[in-house]
């Protein structure tokens, strides 16, 4: 709201880039809390289904729908009206692409450090609250 400095030039970028800061920010919280709550339900689900077994599927299955859900929320919140949608459509399967992939390569990291958690803990945790999102 302040006027800019007299021998300031960039005026007008720096207000175009940080007038859609509050889109980005508020795209980041409503993806991560929607991703987040589908991811750890999956993976919840999955256990107690499963009986502990196949860890591995769990964790890839669940980041597939969560990241799915994640990315897909993001893009539209912070650029649904700014961009089009095949604009958005190809950011949308790159970003989740990237996620996928990351979380394939993590995979021979993440389970021994779940499995050594676990091992310190003493505890098998299952999850069974009556969740719905239906």
């Amino acid at each position: 709201m302040l006027p800019p400095a007299p021998f300031w030039d960039g005026q007008d970028a720096f207000a175009k880039t940080f007038a859609t800061t509050w889109r980005i920010a508020l795209a980041g919280i409503v993806a991560w809390v929607g991703g987040e709550f589908i991811n750890s339900l999956i993976v919840s689900k999955m256990k107690i289904a499963q009986q502990a077994k196949g860890m591995s599927g769990r964790f890839i299955l669940s980041t597939v729908v969560g990241q799915c859900i994640d990315s897909f929320l993001f893009i539209v919140v912070a650029f649904g009206g700014v961009m089009t949608i095949p604009q958005m459509f190809a950011m949308f399967l790159t970003g989740w692409g990237v996620k996928v992939a990351y979380e394939i390569i993590a995979l021979p990291i993440s389970i021994p450090v779940t499995n050594h958690i676990k091992r310190i803990e003493g505890v098998e945790h299952f999850d069974r609250q009556k969740i719905s999102i239906i």
